[in-house]
């Protein structure tokens, strides 16, 4: 009796010593209670390191979540400053190529048209045919007619183009904040 006594308390000291060692790791998972994730979150405030922010909390999900967040909303501010930027000076560059473009050849006509004016009332000083001259008016006109037509339609294909392009970058923002 005494030896069976002694094995049920050497097993019962053995139990107690696996009770002990649960309780430590039951300690020692209630010492990692994210007290310092907490102030990884202060971190992310300040958003010096973020990438040890991301190493250290991988075991929470939330505060990656809300960071991500964060930091999305920082990055499509950023974006949406960019683009409203990006959208002025493609506008004032816009307006500047339009206004060049348009004294540029407007000067350029009207200096070629008085060459040929000038040209033209050469030939009529020098009293060839009236039917010649009015004939070449004629073919200069026309030419400058078609050449007047075909500019249109370049413009019209370059403002077409210009807003294919503009749509499909509202549709690709649209579709960007969305999916978000």
């Amino acid at each position: 009796m005494e030896g069976t006594f002694e094995n049920v308390l050497k097993a019962s000291s053995d139990i107690t010593k696996h009770t002990t060692t649960v309780t430590t790791t039951t300690t020692t998972t209630t010492t990692t209670t994210t007290t310092t994730t907490t102030t990884t979150t202060t971190t992310t405030t300040t958003t010096t390191t973020t990438t040890t922010t991301t190493t250290t909390s991988s075991t929470t999900t939330t505060t990656t979540s809300s960071y991500f967040y964060y930091y999305y909303y920082y990055y499509y501010y950023y974006y949406y400053y960019y683009y409203y930027y990006y959208y002025y000076y493609y506008y004032y560059y816009y307006y500047y190529y339009y206004y060049y473009y348009f004294f540029y050849y407007y000067f350029y006509y009207y200096y070629f048209y008085y060459y040929y004016y000038y040209y033209y009332y050469y030939y009529c000083c020098c009293c060839c045919c009236c039917f010649c001259c009015c004939y070449y008016y004629y073919y200069y006109y026309y030419y400058y007619y078609y050449y007047y037509y075909y500019y249109y339609y370049y413009y019209y294909y370059y403002y077409y183009h210009y807003y294919y392009y503009y749509y499909y970058y509202y549709f690709y923002y649209y579709y960007y904040f969305y999916f978000y």
